[in-house]
C-alpha cells in the first residue's frame, strides 16, 4: 500500500514538471514546425524551377529538424513512463545524460553550464533506473532555479565511489541555502518559493530511502549548494 502510494506521487510531481515545462516543450516543437512548413514551400518552387539540388537541401533540413523533433517526443515518452519498482545493476552514466537532455529546453536560453565529472570511468550501483532520472531532473532543475539567471552559473554533477557507496553530488554556484532551512528542506511542503508545492525534495529522498540510499543537502564553502545522492554500488 505504502509503494503504491508512493509511486502516484512520484507520477503527481512529474506531471507537474511537465506543466511547468510546457511552454518550453511547445517553443521547441512549434518553432521546428514553422521551418519545416517554410522549407516545403521552397522545396516545391525549387523543384518548379528544376533546381533539384536546393530542393535536396531543403528536404534535407526538414529530416534534420524531424529528427530533433522525435527526440523531444521520445525524451517526454520515457519522461512519463512508471517506475517499475525493482533495483538493478544500472550505468549512472546515461542516466545523468537524459536528466539534463530532458530538463536542457526549459533553460535553453541560459548561460549556465552543465559539466559532468566521473571519478570512475562507467560508474554503476543498484537502483530503480527511471526513480533515479527523476530525482536527478528534481535536483538539477532546483539549481538551475537557484542560480537564475546569472552569466556566471555553473552545475557540477560527479559521481565518486566510497566502499560500497555510489556517490552522486549535484553542485551550484547560486545563493545556497539559508542556514535554518537546511534541516527542513527535506519536509513535506516546505518550500521557499512562490510557486512551489515543497514535495520534490520530500518525494526524492523518500524514494532514495526506498532504494536503501540516501540524500543530503550542505552548503558549499566556495557558495553555492550540494545535494547528494549514495545508492549501493554494483559489484
Amino acid at each position: 500500500m505504502l509503494r503504491d502510494t508512493q509511486g502516484e506521487l512520484i507520477q503527481t510531481a512529474k506531471l507537474a514538471v511537465l506543466g511547468q515545462m510546457s511552454a518550453s516543450i511547445s517553443h521547441e516543437l512549434n518553432n521546428p514546425l514553422a521551418a519545416i512548413r517554410s522549407y516545403a514551400d521552397n522545396a516545391r518552387q525549387f523543384l518548379t524551377l528544376n533546381r533539384s539540388d536546393k530542393a535536396d537541401e531543403n528536404l534535407g533540413r526538414i529530416a534534420e529538424l524531424t529528427e530533433r523533433m522525435a527526440k523531444i517526443s521520445s525524451q517526454l515518452k520515457f519522461f512519463a513512463r512508471k517506475s517499475s519498482g525493482t533495483l538493478e545493476r544500472i550505468k549512472v552514466q546515461p542516466v545523468i545524460q537524459t536528466a539534463i537532455d530532458i530538463i536542457s529546453p526549459k533553460y535553453k536560453n541560459t548561460q549556465t553550464r552543465i559539466t559532468i565529472h566521473n571519478e570512475l570511468p562507467e560508474p554503476q550501483a543498484m537502483a530503480d533506473i527511471i526513480q533515479l532520472e527523476q530525482i536527478l531532473i528534481n535536483l538539477i532543475n532546483n539549481a538551475m532555479q537557484a542560480i537564475g539567471s546569472s552569466s556566471q552559473g555553473a552545475i557540477h554533477i560527479r559521481t565518486e565511489q566510497h566502499a560500497e557507496l555510489l556517490m552522486i553530488h549535484v553542485e551550484d554556484n547560486g545563493p545556497g541555502i539559508q542556514p535554518d532551512n537546511i534541516k527542513k528542506i527535506f519536509d513535506p511542503f516546505f518550500t521557499t518559493k512562490k510557486t512551489g508545492l515543497g514535495l520534490g525534495l520530500s518525494i526524492s529522498a523518500r524514494i532514495l530511502e526506498s532504494m536503501n540510499g540516501q540524500l543530503s543537502c550542505i552548503n558549499l564553502e566556495t557558495g553555492g549548494a550540494k545535494f547528494s545522492i549514495s545508492l549501493k554500488a554494483a559489484e
